[in-house]
């Protein structure tokens, strides 16, 4: 639903460059069915009309996603961090973050501790593993999920010390770098920034995925990266201790719900991920 809301919002600001006022109905066949994963999210109408340009837009293809150690030269500060929590979102979702120390303290380690209970795990590691792709030519074949490239790359798969069946083995070096990955950036980190919904209805969601595009963008705008790091936001068994801390830590209420969690901060410009072309996802009747 998060990544639905995710699409929304960007059609919606592109379609408002482009000229066409938009219109979304969540759920046209309800949400009370069996068959509900199935069902249409949305259906989007758009008119040609006279709109206010989202200033949003030009940053739409300059976003990235930073997995990298951020620059610990070049730190957020409280009225950078102020500038992005204030960016217009859903009003079912509250933007928040964090500069303090010992708040940054407590969330660095539970984000390593999060991330090392979905790598013991061997369901949730394998989830995982399904969708990192290594070397350029895996990458331009599968075109969706992580990408790892780079000639250090390329010379240890080639050796074999880099591999997908490796990572599934503990006993390994890739699978170390499971680990070792989030724990290097999440160390580096100077800020962190999260969604909070009212509930967790799936219009919550969808309102999240639309919220998590703005705080993107804007932090593009402000030449800063975002890096999610959600491992504590999952809900299963083995994860409850993490979740239940993260909501602690998030002074999240009631029936509100953390939807996105993310590490903040300055990193040199990366390369666009691969994903799949607009044709594959598009059919007509």
């Amino acid at each position: 639903m998060i990544a639905q809301g995710c699409f929304i919002e960007t059609l919606a600001i592109a379609a408002g460059h482009l000229g066409y006022a938009t219109e979304v109905m969540l759920f046209p066949d309800g949400t009370a069915r069996a068959d509900f994963e199935m069902r249409p999210v949305a259906e989007v109408l758009l008119t040609k009309a006279t709109v206010s340009a989202d200033p949003l837009f030009g940053q739409i293809l300059h976003r990235r996603t930073s997995r990298v150690p951020f620059d610990q030269k070049h730190v957020v500060t409280q009225t950078e961090l102020n500038q992005l929590t204030a960016v217009r979102v859903p009003a079912a979702i509250e933007v928040a973050g964090t500069i303090n120390a010992e708040k940054m303290r407590q969330l660095t380690a539970l984000a390593i501790a999060s991330n090392e209970v979905e790598c013991d795990t061997p369901r949730t590691r394998n989830e995982t593993v399904d969708h990192i792709h290594i070397g350029a030519s895996e990458i331009a074949k599968n075109r969706e999920g992580i990408s790892i490239a780079g000639t250090g790359v390329w010379w240890a798969s080639h050796l074999g010390l880099l591999s997908n069946a490796a990572m599934r083995d503990p006993s390994t070096k890739s699978f170390a770098s499971l680990k070792t990955m989030v724990e290097d950036a999440a160390e580096s980190s100077n800020a962190y920034v999260w969604l909070k919904s009212h509930t967790n209805s799936p219009e919550d969601q969808v309102a999240a995925g639309r919220a998590w595009v703005r705080v993107t963008l804007q932090s593009t705008a402000q030449g800063l990266m975002l890096h999610p790091l959600s491992q504590a936001l999952e809900e299963f068994a083995e994860m409850a201790p993490q979740h239940v801390k993260m909501r602690q830590l998030t002074l999240c209420e009631d029936q509100e719900t953390i939807q996105m969690f993310a590490r903040l901060g300055y990193a040199a410009e990366g390369e666009h991920s691969p994903r799949r072309r607009v044709g594959s996802f598009i059919s007509s009747a």
